[in-house]
């Protein structure tokens, strides 16, 4: 291995919140989607899209260095929002 177990430790987690808050992201943009905010819809998926790149370029990390991958449990994003601001604090 090319880095440290810690490091790869610490690659994992980040890992886990990055693909957390892509799903975070979709679960908000599926809100505003039911809501008919389209423009807010869409700027939830594409930033969703850039948190699970960030994942996979840590991934990839990982496996060019040996590292070994271990993906935590992600906890299941917040479903259902009362308000609009209720939604956005959510993805902060």
């Amino acid at each position: 291995m090319l880095i440290s177990k810690e490091l790869a430790q610490a690659f994992n987690e980040q890992i886990g919140r990055e693909f957390g808050a892509s799903l975070q992201y979709i679960s908000v943009a599926a809100h505003f989607h039911r809501k008919n905010l389209t423009l807010l819809s869409e700027l939830f998926f594409k930033q969703a899209d850039e948190e699970r790149l960030h994942a996979l370029k840590f991934v990839r990390y990982l496996l060019d260095t040996q590292g070994e991958l271990a993906i935590p449990q992600i906890a299941a994003p917040v479903a259902a929002f009362a308000t609009a601001e209720e939604a956005v604090q959510a993805a902060l």
